[in-house]
């Protein structure tokens, strides 16, 4: 089980169904674990305050991040989130890039972005949840 995840899109039903696919899926262990931000850039603010601040939550287990987002995209917010998020020793974060996209273009962004676990089509469902975070697992040291 996951302690803490965080939804990043822009897209507020695309944040409520994937949190409700892995409370259904008993990957995530409560409501409360969840956070939300509305593109890359609050998503990085929302880490380097909970870094800063000593939050339980940080570094969270899981990132479900969507790929075209205003202000700061979902590779970009990766490529940003990635040394801050190594700097903790602690544990490692599953970073799952969930997107709708078939663009070829951007495809290739995903594969060749450190730091981004693997890529998932949107919407995320209960039976994905639990398949991925049983085969990431091992990157989290919270996960069961």
């Amino acid at each position: 089980m996951l302690a803490y995840v965080l939804l990043v899109d822009d897209n507020p039903l695309d944040n409520l169904l994937h949190r409700r696919a892995l409370l259904s899926s008993g990957v995530v262990s409560g409501d409360d674990h969840s956070l939300t931000a509305s593109d890359g850039r609050d998503a990085f603010e929302l880490l380097e305050r909970g870094r800063d601040e000593g939050a339980a939550w940080f570094p969270p287990d899981l990132i479900l991040v969507d790929l075209h987002m205003p202000r700061m995209d979902g590779v970009e917010f990766v490529e940003a989130a990635t040394p801050l998020l190594n700097g903790e020793s602690r544990k490692s974060t599953i970073v799952l890039m969930v997107t709708s996209t078939q663009d070829a273009q951007d495809r290739a962004r995903i594969d060749t972005s450190t730091g981004i676990h693997e890529y998932v089509p949107k919407p995320l469902r209960k039976e994905q949840a639990i398949e991925l975070v049983r085969r990431h697992a091992a990157a989290v040291g919270s996960a069961g």
